[in-house]
């Protein structure tokens, strides 16, 4: 529903609410603020599950790019423990 633009919903929620009470709506300053913050805490929810990654390096350890990367973790350990041999 909230595509890849969840701050956009938000502002169009809380303009929305603005020219709601800007017409005359009677709502208190406490309505307003309890509607914009519950609002801003959803849209903060689902833009958190937009931008956390679902997957660790650990998970996607048979892939290629992890078994390249940790063959350079592995040559940067053994080359840094050869260094450091007297």
């Amino acid at each position: 529903m909230f595509g890849r633009e969840p701050a956009l919903w938000l502002g169009l929620i809380q303009s929305l609410l603005a020219l709601v009470v800007g017409f005359g709506v009677d709502l208190t300053g406490a309505q307003v603020a309890l509607i914009m913050g519950f609002s801003g805490a959803a849209i903060a929810v689902i833009t958190r599950q937009s931008v956390v990654p679902t997957a660790t390096i650990r998970d996607s350890g048979t892939s290629p790019a992890a078994i390249k990367a940790q063959a350079n973790v592995n040559r940067a350990t053994e080359a840094v423990e050869e260094a450091m041999k007297p």
